[in-house]
């Protein structure tokens, strides 16, 4: 069986101890060794420098070199070349020392024959290359672990497709790298990194047809092609980076949920061919764009649903808000033009029909017609305080003719008058809204939180406090003594019909004010409302509202 002859450096300078060695080495195992001899260190690393070798001996004890700075210093120069010490020192402990600086093995002059040595020299070859291949995997798992990571945090993989590209290179032993990208828009690959080029060379090749060249063709079918001897081999589709210098070229294609979305291709220029592990890196590499690609365009398909959305929602908030202003604004109109209806024209025609019935009491002698006319008088006089009762809860005049505070105070009468609730009021002197809106609004809150405290407190008197706050604002608070609630009881419905607490919140916010219910059980119930001083039509446009948030101020 013919064996491969190892190359073999021998670094001695006792000549008989060099020919013992290398007639031991030719004698055994059929002439397996080609042994070259020299003399010193210096020699030694002129023979390296100018030829290639499997293994070094070397002796401890050269001219111009002793201890383990001999080895140390091939190891400098030459890291992937096996090394076997030889020494006249039987020395276990120096053996095991100069092992943990890299040598392969330790052999004693003394005790060596052609196969101990043949049998070292076959080890320390096999031994460095699993250190050399255990070194080299770890190198690219630590590499493939670092792009991972980088792809993961990083925005988009072509923001630095350029770096990454550049240390894939130089752990292949690479001189140029391509990478093209699919522009769905031309039909055409656009070069979006590379290296190994001149800038003048990449505007020429900037755009790539489908099926033209290696990159071309890869794109088109979607499957990776290796070209091996590029300079020698006579495939077409070879042509354009023969040029360049390049003898082995992989490119692989970059798939984004099952269609091509670019290309990544590496060339060598020294050498013809690329190992199984070269080409394994170059698609773990491409698998990672591929699914970092993937994620990136799916964070921007996300971002592009959750952009159409949020314009979506906005306009129907927008819609939303302007609604709600118009339906306030024709509330109010339609509250005064019934109060208005109310005052003049209902109330009027009841006065009108008391005195007419006044007048015929006083012509009726007879008994019984002057008992009806006195019954539908009282029914008359509770229709004209019904309507004025009815006029003031719509639309109270007191408003227009005095103002807010006066009709607190009208409101504290009628209350207990109506339903016996003792309202104390404390006001601030100058406390007016400039708007009768406003006014209006907040008559209709303060009443609806008192009736809150008819219904729900069990208590028979009530405070209300008004002042005035900073930056033309106001601050309304009604209170009660009563039974309160806890923080999962619900003595105040949100939800409520008609002009409810719900209401008062939803239209305290669109004027960018807020309402504040503070509770606990056995200390009553005190709700706060804050609003500056402004009417509905002075509120925040819906644009406006939205700019800040996509709700009304809180």
């Amino acid at each position: 069986m013919t064996q491969n002859i190892i190359r073999v450096l021998l670094i001695e300078d006792s000549p008989s101890d060099a020919r013992l060695i290398r007639d031991d080495l030719n004698g055994a195992d059929g002439k397996c060794c080609n042994v070259t001899i020299a003399n010193c260190m210096a020699d030694g690393l002129a023979q390296l420098r100018s030829a290639n070798f499997d293994v070094a001996l070397t002796d401890l004890g050269l001219p111009d070199s002793t201890g383990f700075s001999t080895f140390k210093l091939i190891q400098e120069e030459f890291p992937f070349l096996p090394i076997v010490v030889l020494t006249g020192t039987e020395n276990p402990a120096s053996g095991v020392e100069a092992i943990r600086n890299g040598v392969q093995d330790f052999l004693s002059k003394d005790n060596i024959n052609g196969k101990t040595i043949t049998r070292a020299i076959r080890y320390a070859i096999e031994r460095k290359g699993m250190e050399e291949k255990l070194k080299k995997t770890t190198r690219r798992f630590e590499l493939l672990s670092k792009i991972a990571g980088k792809l993961l945090l990083g925005e988009n993989p072509q923001n630095f497709m350029n770096s990454l590209c550049q240390t894939v290179m130089e752990e292949l032993d690479c001189q140029t790298f391509f990478n093209f990208l699919v522009d769905e828009k031309k039909g055409l690959l656009h070069l979006n990194a590379f290296a190994g080029i001149s800038d003048d060379v990449a505007r020429k090749i900037e755009w790539l047809e489908f099926g033209v060249a290696i990159c071309g063709c890869v794109a088109r079918d979607g499957r990776r092609i290796v070209a091996e001897n590029v300079q020698t081999t006579l495939d077409p589709r070879t042509d354009l980076i023969r040029g360049f210098g390049i003898r082995a070229y992989a490119c692989h294609p970059i798939l984004f949920q099952g269609r091509v979305a670019g290309t990544l291709s590496f060339g060598a220029g020294k050498r013809d061919n690329f190992t199984e592990d070269d080409l394994a890196l170059m698609k773990t590499v491409v698998d990672q764009v591929s699914i970092s690609l993937e994620r990136v365009r799916s964070e921007e398909r996300v971002r592009d649903l959750n952009s159409t959305l949020e314009i979506r929602v906005r306009e129907r908030t927008i819609q939303l808000v302007r609604l709600t202003h118009e339906l306030i604004r024709t509330e109010q109109r339609e509250r005064k033009r019934l109060a208005s209806l109310l005052h003049d024209h209902l109330q009027q025609l009841l006065v009108a029909a008391q005195l007419f019935n006044r007048a015929a009491r006083k012509d009726v002698k007879e008994q019984e017609p002057k008992e009806l006319l006195e019954r539908v008088s009282g029914l008359l006089d509770e229709s004209i305080i019904a309507s004025k009762s009815l006029t003031f809860e719509l639309y109270p005049p007191i408003l227009q003719e005095a103002g807010l505070v006066a009709a607190m105070t009208w409101l504290a009468n009628w209350m207990s008058e109506k339903h016996g609730l003792i309202v104390e009021i404390q006001a601030d002197s100058e406390i007016e809204p400039d708007k009768e809106g406003m006014c209006i609004f907040l008559f209709q809150a303060v009443r609806e939180l008192l009736f809150n405290v008819v219904k729900h407190s069990g208590t028979k008197n009530a405070s209300i406090s008004i002042s005035r706050m900073k930056e033309n604002s106001v601050l309304i608070v009604v209170s009660d003594r009563g039974i309160g609630f806890g923080p999962t009881a619900s003595s105040i419905n949100w939800g409520s019909a008609g002009f409810g607490l719900f209401s008062i919140r939803e239209r305290l916010n669109l004027l960018g004010g807020c309402i504040e219910v503070e509770s606990a059980p056995g200390n009553g119930t005190r709700v706060s409302l804050f609003t500056p001083f402004k009417d509905f039509e002075d509120s925040p446009a819906p644009e406006e509202i939205m700019r800040k948030g996509g709700e009304a101020p809180v």
